[in-house]
């Protein structure tokens, strides 16, 4: 037969539940709170023992030179220096024959200490004085450490350091205090919460339970079987009512992904064929999305962009100094606003290929207003610039010679005119004709002469200073500016050079022409 109290704590499943998890916090919690007692008190004596190693190390330092000297006043000094350290019971120091030259109880001054005189000191290897911290005392209560103070492996004194474990002991019970109120709150809750579990754990629980197995096996359509009106039938009801709106909305996530796979799909379809360049990073600046277009340009397939940073695979330079450009999905990322990039980048492909590019950097922004990401578009311009170079380079040049023509000269005769005004200096402009030159021009042919007009040029060219222009009004009509002249006789020298250049044979047509210049 069972007794009364054996049937009163395993006479139900509740009972049992709490009674376990009492004994479990109970066990568990006291020997957490043992184990933890013992680490702090050793942690606290180490730490106190370290503290006193480290005051006796200063102190015997410090007083080499007042032993030696027997000031007894400046060790004394010294010592009360050290009075007011926390938890101190004594500092004192010693002659080598244990007799206090200094204490901070100045009464025990000239008393002798027989315990650290017969501490072995020496090195048996060497037979010096060892400088060794030696611990006295180890306990709960005090710390006693002293160190030998030695000069040329010469014993000249002692320095002795007792520091008590008061606060360690009281942190030690606090430790153990509040470890036994953890512990009895523990039980207690464990208690409380086993109670309410032994509460709920009914027969018809397990109902619920095989129909949340098949809710996990995948299966929605089966439902609890439970009648009352007590806690676990209005669970059941609770229950069966998740299960019916869990289902519906089964139906409704299963509908919105095939709307968003469908979006998706389309975004991506509209992305692949529009000719812009696109890429697509998520709120740290990672790439999920590259354009065909983009492909094409970066180098990179869209798979192997993915999950990189965009920096990694979009490197931007500045066109004239070369320098990295910040990338403009970093800005985007920091400041939440669109921003453009003109046509003064350079993109850099993962070939090694240079771009002129232009970029528009946009963020992609949450239904709820939260920075999902950002959408980069770019486009290759180079082709487009190198166009408007070429025609702006025509504009002002002679297609012939390469040599300005009338309207950038007219443009810089203008400026060397304000120029020379301002700094009152002598501007000089040569007209310069060749002579003959329709001769050759009807005789070898006009391939013939075009050679010659393009030789005549350049040695122009060679005549004069780099800061100086030279230019082509039109058939064998030739302009030079000169600016800076200082004298007329410059411009006699310069005309000198030219007639002897122009002078020299022109090898043309597989012939030699020959004119000359008037200017």
């Amino acid at each position: 037969m069972k007794s009364p109290i054996k049937k009163f704590l395993f006479g139900s499943v509740r009972r049992q539940l709490v009674f376990a998890v009492a004994m479990i916090h109970a066990v568990m919690m006291s020997l957490f709170v043992w184990d933890l007692s013992e680490r702090q008190r050793e942690f606290l004596i180490e730490r106190q023992t370290e503290q006193a190693q480290n005051l006796v190390q200063t102190l015997a330092l410090s007083t080499v030179s007042g032993i030696i000297a027997k000031d007894v006043s400046g060790v004394q000094e010294l010592v009360n220096s050290q009075s007011n350290y926390p938890e101190l019971v004594f500092v004192m120091l010693l002659d080598a024959q244990g007799q206090i030259l200094a204490h901070n109880d100045r009464s025990k001054v000239g008393q002798f200490v027989t315990d650290v005189v017969a501490k072995p000191v020496s090195k048996p290897e060497t037979g010096k004085v060892s400088e060794s911290i030696i611990v006295l005392s180890r306990t709960n209560s005090l710390v006693d450490v002293v160190r030998p103070v030695v000069v040329n492996g010469r014993l000249i004194g002692w320095a002795r350091v007792g520091l008590s474990q008061g606060k360690t002991a009281a942190q030690l019970n606090a430790v153990t205090r509040d470890g036994l109120l953890y512990t009895a709150a523990a039980i207690i809750i464990g208690s409380i919460l086993a109670l309410w579990m032994g509460t709920q754990l009914t027969a018809r629980l397990y109902a619920i339970r095989r129909v949340a197995d098949s809710v996990s096996d995948g299966s929605l359509d089966q439902r609890v079987q439970i009648q009352g009106a007590d806690e676990v039938a209005r669970l059941a009801t609770d229950f069966n009512s998740m299960l019916d709106a869990l289902r519906e909305r089964e139906v409704e996530r299963a509908q919105l992904q095939r709307n968003i796979f469908a979006e998706k799909e389309l975004a991506e379809v509209t992305l692949a064929s529009i000719g812009d360049a696109v890429i697509t990073t998520d709120a740290q600046g990672v790439v999920n999305f590259l354009n065909p277009a983009a492909s094409r340009i970066l180098g990179w397939l869209p798979d192997e962009a993915a999950g990189k940073s965009v920096d990694e695979i979009f490197q931007i330079v500045d066109v004239s100094s070369r320098l990295k450009v910040s990338n403009p999905v970093e800005r985007v990322l920091v400041e939440g606003s669109s921003t453009r990039v003109g046509d003064g980048t350079i993109l850099i492909a993962r070939s090694g290929a240079e771009y002129r590019i232009e970029e528009t950097a946009a963020p992609i922004f949450h239904a709820d207003g939260g920075l999902l990401g950002c959408v980069l578009v770019f486009h290759d311009v180079t082709e487009t610039l190198r166009l408007l170079d070429s025609v702006r380079w025509q504009a002002g040049h002679d297609a012939l010679t390469g040599l300005p023509n009338r309207a950038l000269l007219f443009d810089r005769i203008d400026q060397a005119i304000v120029a020379a005004k301002r700094h009152e200096r002598m501007l000089g402009v040569l007209f310069v004709d060749l002579d003959n030159f329709k001769v050759i021009n009807d005789s070898l042919g006009h391939d013939a002469g075009d050679e010659l007009l393009t030789e005549a040029g350049q040695r122009l060219l060679q005549c004069v200073r780099d800061g100086d222009s030279v230019a082509r009004l039109g058939g064998d009509e030739f302009v030079m500016l000169l600016t800076e002249v200082q004298s007329p006789a410059d411009l006699d020298l310069v005309a000198r050079r030219v007639i002897e250049a122009i002078e020299l044979p022109f090898h043309v047509a597989s012939t030699d022409g020959f004119v000359t210049a008037s200017i």
